[in-house]
């Protein structure tokens, strides 16, 4: 009788009882919630990993022109390593203006000189500036979240944006000034010693020797050095401007004044187009919502006051503090001087700063590539805004879940696939679109002509040109705004068309002036239509009165 008495639970031990299997359940189903948004955080990002890999691979291997700029890119890096001028008066043939600084344009010419005439080699150097910034962004945001999931999430959000996907592949000089400007602020995250403050300045030069708007960066680093160290932020301001400046006179110097036209007023001229600002800002952020919220969310904190001291981190990332750690912790949101390390400040900072220089897009020679820096940007504050939100957080399993989740609805915002749906925006049909054999087809018919042409051929795919010994003789959307702002006028290039002394003219995306459009129809004739499963579509005009 007493034995069987003590298996009898009175009703409080069974709602005791009760309530403990409740929880206990409740964690098993937190945990497997959280394993799951992992999971999903983690495959979605390799998985758009693996499509931009995929993608980025066939452009390497594609030998024509995919983007307006890439055969201009060709062109001034081969007559540099072969000591050619590439700074030169546009009034005269060829009027093509050259409105880079040097830096990339000497490696993808070296490259050239190794990989063989082509757009391999610069191909080539954007892919691995993409990956290398994936890289960077992975160890800024450990450094700033202290978690090796939220630091690859974080790359994810950079690598499986579509706005990457379709830049990413094209030898452009974006991705090199951003991924040396990103090295820079990374660099600086981990420590702000004196040596790292001069080697990020180097960083920082040589980003804006390879992009000359590479600004974002360093004022960033300058204003989060004001919050610190004075001494430092105008040593590494002086570091950064003395040589950019030096350097600009030299070439200045060196081109009779062509470089400052070429390079510093040249993108000045673009005109402004409001409508399409307002077109692709609304896009960018449509796509970025939770990525840019994260970013704003974390610079309105620093602006308060609130930046994330090193001890507060590790609250966030569910460490047991010390009474010292919370009363530093709270120290420092008090008062953004005594936190250890610009991290957060910085992140916050270079994301503002990065997203400023995105209203320019409005220039009609922009195109998704101004968006680039500041993707890199919020990803590397996403991470310092992950940790903060999980400090703020009631429960640990919120802690952990909430951000996460969010993560994941964000990769899920980037849906696209190669081929398939398509990636948004494409303002030029070959954004985005890997080539087929078909497009390839197109190309080596093109080449045939081109190859056949008795004489001059006026080429919009500038690459047409330079893998077919042809000289590059026009740059039709500079001289639209060269045209625009007075530097440059029509009429040596309208004469030559109705003299017809060009033997074949290749339009593909006719940014040529207006009015210089109209002489081809004039006195040229359309021979031939080309279009590829890229949507591009390439005419070919003969001089009228030819005979076949």
């Amino acid at each position: 009788m007493t034995g069987r008495q003590s298996t009898v639970h009175s009703p409080q031990s069974a709602r005791l009882l009760s309530t403990v299997d409740c929880r206990l359940s409740t964690r098993f189903s937190e945990r497997r919630l959280l394993a799951l948004l992992r999971v999903l955080g983690l495959a979605l990002s390799a998985a758009y990993l693996g499509m931009l890999l995929y993608h980025v691979g066939a452009l390497v291997r594609f030998p024509y022109d995919l983007n307006y700029g890439e055969g201009y890119v060709l062109n001034d890096a081969l007559r540099l390593v072969h000591g050619q001028p590439i700074y030169t008066d546009i009034r005269q043939f060829p009027m093509v203006r050259s409105p880079y600084p040097p830096g990339f344009l000497v490696l993808d010419g070296l490259l050239t000189l190794v990989l063989g005439t082509g757009f391999a080699a610069g191909r080539l150097l954007s892919v691995a500036a993409a990956l290398a910034s994936g890289g960077l962004i992975y160890l800024g945001a450990r450094r700033l979240a202290g978690q090796r999931v939220v630091a690859l999430v974080c790359a994810g959000l950079y690598l499986g944006s579509p706005f990457l996907y379709q830049w990413a592949g094209f030898s452009r000089v974006d991705l090199l000034a951003n991924a040396l400007a990103l090295a820079a602020v990374v660099l600086l995250l981990h420590r702000v010693t004196w040596r790292h403050v001069y080697a990020a300045a180097v960083l920082c030069v040589l980003a804006l020797c390879t992009k000359q708007t590479a600004v974002a960066a360093p004022l960033a680093i300058v204003l989060a050095l004001l919050l610190k160290q004075r001494r430092q932020a105008l040593a590494f301001a002086l570091a950064v401007a003395v040589p950019t400046a030096a350097l600009t006179l030299a070439l200045n110097a060196l081109t009779d004044g062509q470089y400052g036209l070429h390079v510093w007023l040249g993108n000045a001229a673009n005109p402004f187009n409001l409508a399409r600002l307002v077109v692709m800002q609304v896009e960018f952020l449509v796509g970025h919502s939770l990525l840019v919220a994260a970013a704003l969310w974390l610079a309105l904190g620093v602006a308060r006051g609130q930046p994330l001291a090193d001890c507060e981190l590790r609250i966030a990332n569910c460490e047991l503090p010390s009474a010292d750690a919370v009363h530093n912790s709270q120290s420092a949101i008090r008062n953004p001087q005594s936190a250890s390390g610009a991290g957060p400040s910085l992140a916050a900072l270079y994301a503002v700063v990065a997203f400023a220089t995105t209203l320019s897009v409005g220039n009609e020679g922009s195109s998704i590539n101004y968006f680039l820096e500041f993707l890199a940007a919020a990803a590397l504050a996403a991470a310092a805004a992950w940790a903060a939100l999980q400090a703020r957080l009631p429960t640990l399993s919120a802690a952990q879940g909430v951000p996460l989740a969010l993560a994941v609805l964000q990769l899920g915002l980037y849906a696209h696939a190669p081929n398939a749906f398509g990636v948004w925006p494409s303002f030029f049909p070959p954004h985005g679109f890997t080539p087929t054999m078909r497009d390839e087809a197109v190309g080596a018919r093109l080449d045939e002509l081109v190859r056949a042409a008795p004489g001059p051929a006026l080429l919009e795919p500038a690459g047409l040109a330079v893998r077919n010994g042809k000289e590059v003789l026009v740059q039709p959307i500079d001289l639209r705004a060269e045209q625009h702002r007075g530097r440059w006028q029509p009429d040596e290039l309208n004469r030559a068309i109705a003299e017809r002394r060009f033997a074949l003219i290749v339009l593909s995306f006719r940014l040529l002036p207006h009015e210089v459009l109209a002489e081809v129809e004039r006195h040229y004739r359309l021979v031939e239509r080309l279009e590829g499963d890229n949507r591009l579509e390439y005419r070919v005009y003969r001089p009228a009165g030819e005979k076949e």
